[in-house]
Parts: structure tokens; sequence; C-alpha cells
């Protein structure tokens, strides 16, 4: 029995979205430009990081989350799969939490509209 080859869902950001970075990450391009450097001083886990505003909505991103979104502008084709690995190796986390949480967190920024996932 042949089994159908999984699509690629394809993620992107909708505009505009105004983004304000914690004054820590000012001097980076984005999140994991800053996680490689090894004069970054780490915020906590739970600090908001970066505060994203849309359409008169406003909404906090940990660490974590913060990662995710800036993720979603450096791959052309980004999907749940190798954010949820970049996720699994930067933060030490086991695969299906990664999985799990980042599909969580993609279907709650499409939610509000922030993103558009297209299967």
């Amino acid at each position: 029995m042949q089994t159908k080859p999984e699509l690629k869902q394809c993620i992107r950001k909708v505009k505009p979205v105004l983004c304000h970075r914690h004054y820590k990450l000012e001097s980076y391009p984005d999140i994991p430009s800053a996680l490689v450097d090894p004069n970054f001083n780490t915020l906590a886990s739970k600090d908001v990081v970066l505060a994203l505003s849309h359409k008169g909505q406003e909404f906090e991103l940990t660490m974590v989350a913060a990662f995710i979104w800036d993720l979603l502008d450096l791959d052309t084709e980004p999907d749940v799969p190798i954010i949820a690995d970049n996720v699994y190796t930067r933060f030490k986390v086991d695969r299906m939490t990664a999985i799990r949480d980042t599909k969580l967190f993609l279907d709650l920024l499409e939610s509000h509209g922030l993103i558009e996932i297209s299967k």
C-alpha cells in the first residue's frame, strides 16, 4: 500500500506587524543571531523579549516564541519540522515537545492573523 507524500506547508508572516525588541536585543538583527553570540547575556526564558502589534492587538513573546518568529524570516520555506528541529537544537527540549509546541504556537499566530499557513 502506498502512502501519500506529506505536502509541505508554506508559512509566511502577514504584513504589517510592528515588532519591538527588548533593549538587550537591539544590536542584533534577530534572536538566532543573538543566541550564537558568546557575548550575549541570555534573558530568562519567561522574559518578554519581543512585542508584536497587529490590527490593534498586542502580543508579548518569550525567547522561544521570538526565536520561532524570527525563523520565519530566515528560512525561505519554513515548515513545522524545520522550525521544531531548530527549537530542539537551540533550547534542548525533547523533539516531541518541540514539534507539539511549535505547531501550537504557529496555530495561535495564524488564529490571530499574524501568519498564513497554506497547505
